[in-house]
């Protein structure tokens, strides 16, 4: 997921996989892996990056897990 981007893109992207999968059979990794580009914020241009310019919080990242458990998607381990 993206920091800063969880209300306009992996919110509807989770509504949409609950949508239109079977959620039974489908497994979603939510993943807080993203890492920005160290020189994001010196590059010309760079204030329009500013909202990707960092790593998500854990915040953000149980938010989305929440929002996975409570539409019913299997987002935990199952090993």
């Amino acid at each position: 997921m993206l920091s800063g981007h969880l209300d306009c893109c992996t919110r509807p992207a989770l509504e949409w996989i609950a949508r239109n999968l079977p959620r039974d059979r489908v497994l979603v990794n939510v993943m807080g892996q993203y890492r920005p580009d160290h020189l994001v914020l010196r590059r010309p241009g760079a204030r329009r990056w500013a909202d990707i310019a960092r790593r998500p919080t854990p915040g953000e990242i149980a938010e989305a897990r929440r929002y996975a458990g409570e539409l019913g998607l299997i987002y935990e381990p199952v090993s």
